[in-house]
């Protein structure tokens, strides 16, 4: 069994030092093996709020898988936005490769954010076709594979701005290809978890899981939030963790299990 924390939009510049400490108690009390960030380390990309992330970052103690997200590149610095987007990002975790396998989980980190599309994203076949190549061979029975991207990979129900960063349907054959178990993101502020069927065949091919703003002030009329995730061959469990009177609490439980090919909720 894996414990995995799932930590997203924590958007160092505006967030709040007590709930920084709240989450930090809270993650040291599960125990975790592993962590992943899933983008907005920083509010506006500068040096000092990715210290700060990387700070608290370290703090936890965690082998760690970190993505970017929109707010990590430069917003106003056109040149270097355009340039050389992730320099700062790359100077804070360049060290940490998006990517983590011990035999038990495999976590391949997908890139969604484009320089020149600020705020919405972007997954190209070109991308896909480069980390298919890299994640190798089809997976085995004997780990869980778990995609990590800032951005909702499909269209994202909170924003009605939002479109589809890869058409749907692509993007859940892929998926499906590949045998990804879970689908971990961010950018929305919301906490979700939603399972994805199969069609025909029954059963869920993976599941959807969103991590709400973790530390930030910049909440969006729900409280913030993170992910607890326990994974281990045919087992997934992922609790939701809100931030209710200073503290982080158990807010919803989800729980599936898999066989003949797909997820079932328990």
């Amino acid at each position: 069994m894996k414990k995995i924390i799932h930590i997203s939009d924590l958007h160092f510049g505006t967030e709040d030092p007590d709930v920084v400490e709240a989450l930090r108690q809270d993650v040291d009390e599960f125990g975790a093996d592993l962590l992943v960030v899933s983008g907005d380390l920083t509010q506006r990309a500068k040096r000092a709020e990715f210290q700060a992330a990387k700070q608290f970052v370290d703090s936890l103690g965690l082998p760690s898988v970190i993505i970017p997200g929109n707010h990590d590149i430069p917003l106003y610095n056109l040149p270097l936005r355009v340039m050389n987007p992730f320099k700062k990002f790359n100077a804070c975790c360049g060290n940490r490769p998006a990517y983590f396998q011990d035999g038990e989980v495999e976590i391949i980190g997908l890139n969604s954010v484009r320089n020149l599309r600020w705020k919405s994203g972007r997954i190209s076949s070109e991308q896909l076709n480069s980390e298919e190549g890299r994640i190798g061979e089809d997976k085995s029975s004997a780990f869980v594979r778990l995609l990590a991207a800032h951005h909702n990979l499909f269209q994202a129900p909170v924003r009605k701005e939002s479109s589809k960063l890869f058409e749907t349907q692509l993007m859940h054959d892929w998926l499906i290809k590949l045998g990804f178990d879970l689908v971990l993101f961010g950018h929305d502020h919301r906490g979700l978890v939603k399972p994805v069927a199969r069609g025909k065949e029954g059963g869920y091919a993976f599941i959807l899981v969103q991590a709400g703003t973790a530390v930030s002030c910049r909440v969006r009329g729900v409280p913030n939030s993170y992910n607890r995730i326990e994974v281990s061959p045919g087992h997934c469990a992922i609790q939701v963790r809100e931030l209710e009177d200073g503290a982080f609490c158990r807010a919803q439980d989800f729980r599936f299990t898999q066989r003949e090919g797909g997820w079932y909720a328990v």
